[in-house]
C-alpha cells in the first residue's frame, strides 16, 4: 500500500470512529446493536476456529 493510500485509510478510519462515537453517545440502542453484532461475529469466528481444530485433530488421529 502506498503512503497516500495508507494516509487516506487512516483518515477514513478516524472519521468513521468519530461518527460512531457521536452516534453511540446519542443513541444507546446503536451501541447495543453494534455489540450484539460484534458478539455474533466473535462467536462465528470462534466456532470456525474450533471446527477447523477438531477436523485437523480427527485427520491426525486417523493418519497417525
Amino acid at each position: 500500500m502506498t503512503e497516500p493510500a495508507r494516509s487516506m485509510a487512516r483518515d477514513n478510519i478516524g472519521a468513521a470512529t468519530a461518527i460512531g462515537r457521536k452516534q453511540f453517545a446519542t443513541d444507546p440502542a446503536a451501541l447495543q446493536s453494534f455489540l450484539h453484532d460484534a458478539g455474533h461475529a466473535f462467536t462465528r469466528g470462534l466456532n470456525l476456529g474450533l471446527g477447523i481444530s477438531a477436523a485437523l485433530a480427527l485427520i491426525m488421529a486417523f493418519v497417525v
